[in-house]
């Protein structure tokens, strides 16, 4: 593994150019299914007394994750930068909305 610093925009359009990008349905079923993992590994993780394995854990859970989207966004298409940042301006929104209540 390299020590060359990527940028997380690079690094995201090397990923979808090398996620197998078949069918949507069947990503879609890969991050259903990482995500299901992710959930099973916070069940268990609550009982665990090794931390730093458990951090390690869903540090890899989570890397698999955005693999999985890095090939639908290829797949489909999309921008996201943008679709982060408009959910981010939403959350925004929302955050102010509470605070000045």
């Amino acid at each position: 593994m390299s020590n060359k610093i990527i940028e997380f925009s690079e690094l995201w359009e090397m990923c979808e150019k090398l996620s197998p990008t078949t069918d949507s349905q069947e990503i879609i079923g890969r991050v259903s299914g990482v995500v299901d993992e992710i959930r099973d590994i916070y069940k268990v993780s609550v009982n665990s007394t090794d931390k730093r394995l458990v951090q390690g854990v869903k540090a890899k859970a989570v890397g698999r994750l955005l693999f999985a989207l890095t090939a639908l966004s290829e797949k489909e298409g999309i921008d996201v930068y943008q679709a982060l940042k408009e959910q981010w301006e939403v959350a925004k929104a929302k955050e102010t909305v509470l605070v000045s209540i």
